[in-house]
């Protein structure tokens, strides 16, 4: 019988086998890995092996090469033809052997909301796959909105990821993000609100709204520095958020009265239109680490503005130092 072999990497090591069989077998629902691994007809060493065994790197996974789907395959070469010719090279601020964080680009979605969609993590599977490991592909470990730039931090070793969404959970790491909203915010401010998902077949510009009972969000703004737009005033204001849902900042700002410039999912009563066709400026502009955290990640990393951040700060007369508030 035919077999195709499978050697564990360092991101294999500790995961249990049948974890990574089923990534093996993702697109083949049907493959019962426990029958496989009772008949033989998958094996670690050249030896049975039970569905619990823990990999050790270097470790041989055999499986019968019947059991292996063709659709598998067919799938990767079909995102490989869609993807052949897009080359794309992100912005790297930090980068080690656990965390790549880059500075995301404007109109670019982190996973796709459409099919054949070009996204963040399709290119960085295609792009930086870790040939190294059976199971493991470097993939973004948080969202931003496809019309939000700045930080996006993407896993680079199974470790890394594993910590970085553990510390997430327990609010170890910070984020801290800039916008330019309508109205003049004259103070700090900490908003707390029940945020929610729209139903899917409400038809509605935005997909969040605030209801009582539902998930509280926190988000702390602070105003940076004041400008005007087409004779409104407009505030450039630091948030730093206690919780990550969806559209948070954008929905808490505007229900409070100061909606992003531009946002017309959010603001939908008094939309501006504002130049070089962008939705609306909102940048996540820094992420903390807690000192001791064992990835050897630096306290902070900041993400430079994108240029047409910039150009409007100036166009609407907003005159900041550079300077966040701690």
């Amino acid at each position: 019988m035919d077999f195709t072999n499978y050697t564990a990497g360092l991101n294999d090591s500790g995961r249990r086998l049948d974890k990574i069989l089923k990534h093996i077998f993702q697109d083949s629902q049907k493959t019962n890995i426990y029958a496989a691994l009772r008949k033989k007809l998958i094996k670690v060493n050249g030896s049975k092996s039970a569905a619990d065994y823990i990999l050790k790197e270097g470790d041989v996974i055999s499986i019968a090469k019947f059991l292996l789907q063709q659709d598998a395959e067919a799938k990767n070469n079909e995102m490989q033809d869609e993807h052949k010719d897009f080359n794309f090279q992100f912005q790297t601020i930090f980068k080690n052997q656990h965390i790549w964080i880059i500075n995301k680009p404007y109109g670019i979605n982190v996973h796709s909301s459409q099919s054949k969609e070009i996204d963040i993590a399709s290119i960085i599977a295609m792009q930086c796959k870790d040939n190294s490991s059976i199971a493991f592909t470097p993939a973004p470990l948080h969202r931003l909105d496809k019309y939000t730039t700045g930080i996006l931090s993407i896993s680079q070793s199974h470790e890394g990821a594993v910590w970085f969404s553990k510390a997430i959970s327990d609010h170890a790491i910070k984020k801290t993000y800039i916008g330019i909203a309508e109205g003049t915010l004259k103070e700090k401010k900490t908003w707390e609100d029940s945020i929610e998902n729209m139903p899917s077949n409400k038809k509605s510009f935005h997909t969040v709204t605030i209801s009582e009972g539902a998930k509280k969000s926190i988000t702390h703004a602070a105003p940076l520095a004041y400008g005007a737009y087409k004779g409104l005033p407009v505030t450039l204001i630091q948030y730093s958020i206690e919780t990550g849902r969806k559209h948070q900042i954008r929905i808490q700002s505007s229900s409070h009265g100061f909606p992003l410039l531009g946002d017309s999912a959010y603001n939908s009563h008094n939309p501006v239109i504002i130049p070089k066709q962008h939705a609306f400026f909102l940048h996540a502009i820094q992420i903390s680490f807690p000192t001791d955290n064992p990835l050897s990640m630096p306290k902070t990393v900041t993400a430079p503005l994108p240029k047409e951040f910039e150009d409007f700060l100036q166009f609407s007369l907003i005159k900041w130092n550079k300077k966040l508030i701690i």
